[in-house]
């Protein structure tokens, strides 16, 4: 559907009540799904929510369809910290750099992709590399996200399998109220999936994390759970002029 087939015949009272819920629900899954996707890629938390605002709006103004899915995807996030992990220290100042200028250049394949026409050579994958694609990826985030989810320190060498000897290597530092919050989450999301899809489970059980999270340090009086506190803003406020003294 593109800008002059006339969509804005098409929004009723009815589409604009579904899309103001979609995107919420969807502002409220991003928030934490951006923030892991930019760990996963080895950059700061804040670029994860750069990376699910901008790519949004810009699909929505280019995009030639009324059902978009852009922003940040678990795929991405690995493909980006296993390109530019061997040649800088992930979360530098120089890995940034090199994240940024990929990013440029697959922005610029991507427009040529589309300039040339080139999306409907995707029909010719079959649905089992597909699944293998999507199934291997999900290995990959389970293995990644280990570590952070038993709250051990990240691994200091490259590629899941030393992300799984440090968990083995470190066993004994594991925080159990990080793992508890982490599988609260799941058994929850899962449980609530189970028993019926048209239930927010994801939202549910992101809350029902957080709830436990908040309870276990207001309990034992720390940080029993660590949490990433203030996200850096890139828009900073003008400072407000200096008035002249009075003398």
């Amino acid at each position: 559907m593109t800008i002059t087939s006339g969509w804005w015949r098409r929004v009723t009272l009815r589409t604009m009540q579904a899309d103001l819920v979609a995107g919420l629900l969807g502002a409220l899954l991003v928030l934490p799904q951006g923030i892991a996707f930019a760990t996963l890629a080895g950059l700061p938390p804040q670029y994860g929510l750069y990376s699910a605002i901008v790519p949004t709006i810009v699909a929505a103004v280019f995009g030639s369809s009324s059902h978009v899915v852009s922003g940040p995807t678990n795929a991405n996030s690995l493909a980006m910290f296993a390109a530019v992990s061997p040649l800088a220290m992930a979360g530098s100042p120089d890995y940034i750099a090199l994240a940024l200028a990929v990013t440029i250049m697959v922005g610029i394949i991507q427009f040529a992709v589309g300039a040339l026409k080139l999306g409907s050579l995707t029909d010719f994958l079959s649905p089992a590399v597909l699944l293998g694609f999507t199934s291997g990826a999900a290995a990959l985030i389970a293995c990644y996200a280990l570590p952070d989810m038993l709250g051990l320190p990240s691994a200091s060498g490259h590629g899941p399998g030393a992300a799984l000897v440090g968990v083995v290597e470190n066993w004994r530092s594991i925080n159990w109220s990080a793992t508890s919050v982490g599988l609260a989450t799941l058994v929850v999301a899962v449980g609530l999936r189970a028993i019926s899809r048209k239930i927010p489970f994801m939202l549910i059980g992101l809350l029902v994390g957080w709830a436990l999270s908040e309870a276990l340090n207001l309990r034992i009086g720390g940080e029993a759970v660590s949490v990433i506190g203030a996200i850096p803003t890139a828009i900073r406020p003008s400072p407000s002029p200096s008035r002249p003294s009075r003398t």
